[in-house]
């Protein structure tokens, strides 16, 4: 992997950390917040695949089930939407590509707060029926399909607690029952965790996730990884383009 790519993501992270703290000139927890999700929205609207719309807001299915409160709604520009005014909308489900809750600790409580939230996106009604092209589908270079099965979910926190004590939380939600997120990815002790689902790389064996530690990443930064997940999800959707079923959402 080149130097520079690498050592650029390397500066991002510092960069997106540095302006975090400014955060903290403010006081107030609901303040703080908003301006750690302004910090990681403009990062990846800068700098992922443009045709995209960074909202916050809530996602309808179907079936008028509700996700709740998201952070981040990545929607296609050509996808519709529900303005509530400037960044604030109301998505449907089959016009999401993908979404991110933003932390500022992961510590129990809050970790919490986002794998309910993770459950909610991942739980919403959409089959692959309903949405063509399937938008989240990729082939590899040996003709080998992948396919992420629900609406991309992930966490960004800016603290976190050890990666260790994390995966064994994580194995716990899902022994549960509870979904999981694509990837979750910590600034300040500097790892990210990817599913182990072929997407961007599978190992052998049952482990959920797969370390930014891992050999099989050779090196690169964590948030290089997360942004690699998330440049080829919305490459796949800007690909396929899929057509939006209004008619579902309309009564019968």
């Amino acid at each position: 992997m080149p130097d520079f790519l690498n050592n650029h993501f390397k500066a991002l992270r510092q960069n997106l950390l540095s302006k975090s703290g400014l955060a903290h000139s403010g006081r107030n927890s609901t303040l703080i917040g908003s301006v750690r999700e302004l910090v990681i929205t403009e990062f990846f609207e800068g700098n992922l695949p443009k045709g995209f719309d960074y909202n916050t807001g809530e996602i309808v299915d179907p079936k008028d089930v509700r996700s709740g409160q998201i952070d981040i709604l990545i929607v296609p520009n050509n996808a519709p939407r529900l303005s509530l005014g400037e960044r604030y909308a109301i998505s449907l489900a089959h016009g999401v590509a993908a979404t991110f809750e933003v932390k500022s600790d992961l510590n129990t409580k809050h970790l919490k707060e986002a794998l309910q939230s993770t459950n909610k996106v991942k739980r919403l009604s959409i089959s692959k029926g309903d949405l063509y092209p399937w938008p989240w589908s990729a082939e590899t270079n040996s003709g080998k399909e992948l396919w992420i099965q629900d609406i991309p979910n992930s966490i960004i926190s800016f603290k976190s607690c050890t990666e260790k004590h994390l995966l064994k939380k994580l194995k716990e939600h899902a022994d549960n029952g509870g979904e999981l997120p694509d990837t979750i990815t910590c600034l300040e002790l500097d790892f990210t965790l990817v599913r182990n689902n072929g997407w961007l790389a599978q190992k052998d064996g049952d482990d959920l996730y797969i370390s930014s530690h891992d050999g099989i990443f050779k090196g690169a930064a964590p948030l290089l990884i997360v942004f690699d997940y998330y440049m080829k999800v919305l490459q796949a959707w800007d690909y396929a383009k899929p057509r939006t079923p209004l008619l579902k959402y309309q009564p019968v």
